[in-house]
């Protein structure tokens, strides 16, 4: 992806680019106001837009889920615009569970949800694509949250729903709890962006090695070949309509 925006951004007018600065999701007051549930729901709950286009693996989880009731349920997404409770009551339904599943889109964006999810006391489970730059914010896999491959989702499925591993998700579920609720909440966000606008600082760097690959294959898109395709058409499209250009602030 850095490759890709390496190359739309060549083609962008000097005087269209924005200054720039890495700020990163985070979670809302709502996820925080209650305390690390020790009774949650032996389930995995899988919440967030379903749309096989920017989320062809949580759209394939979705489907999953629908013959795996047993084990999984779904949080249907609520929109974008939505009552001022909304997020309070969606956060009850997350610190409900032991393990909360997410992914990021086609192209590997850190999306609200992995700092939601942990910051509740439910386990954050999201494919490992994401971990370097989890990882430059202080979020290890097997420490905070638990990764899975993008090939072979089923696996964490069962893994977290194994009772013999309850002790370990707890464990890691109350240190991702932890984190996010001292370090990436909105409240740190305001406070980096402030600093850079004041002294110029960054607080979340890249990085410097970073180079995040292909999503391809993946358990919703096994062919390399059709999901390079969507890749790149997508990618485009979403840096067309929100990233690149005149009124885009990249975050």
């Amino acid at each position: 992806m850095d490759d890709y925006f390496a190359k739309i951004t060549a083609s962008v007018n000097e005087r269209d680019l924005p200054l720039t600065v890495w700020l990163p999701h985070s979670s809302g007051r709502d996820f925080v106001n209650a305390s690390f549930n020790e009774y949650p729901i032996n389930k995995i709950i899988l919440s967030g837009k379903l749309g096989s286009n920017w989320y062809p693996l949580r759209h394939w989880l979705g489907i999953y889920q629908q013959d795996h009731r047993d084990i999984m349920d779904v949080y249907q997404h609520s929109g974008y615009y939505v009552a001022d409770n909304q997020s309070a009551i969606y956060a009850s339904y997350l610190r409900s569970y032991r393990t909360g599943i997410t992914t990021t889109l086609i192209f590997q964006y850190v999306i609200a949800k992995i700092f939601e999810i942990p910051s509740t006391g439910t386990l954050l489970a999201v494919n490992r694509d994401v971990a370097p730059l989890l990882a430059a914010l202080g979020m290890n896999e097997g420490e905070h949250y638990i990764g899975f491959d993008r090939r072979d989702p089923e696996e964490i499925v069962w893994w977290v729903n194994d009772p013999r591993n309850w002790p370990e998700i707890d464990r890691i579920r109350r240190a991702g709890m932890e984190l996010v609720r001292e370090k990436h909440l909105v409240t740190n966000r305001v406070k980096a962006l402030d600093l850079f606008m004041m002294e110029g600082e960054a607080v979340y760097q890249n990085p410097p090695a970073l180079h995040l690959k292909s999503p391809c294959p993946s358990k919703a898109l096994p062919d390399e070949h059709e999901c390079q395709t969507r890749f790149d058409r997508e990618s485009f499209y979403k840096c067309d309509r929100w990233f690149c250009g005149a009124h885009s602030i990249l975050h």
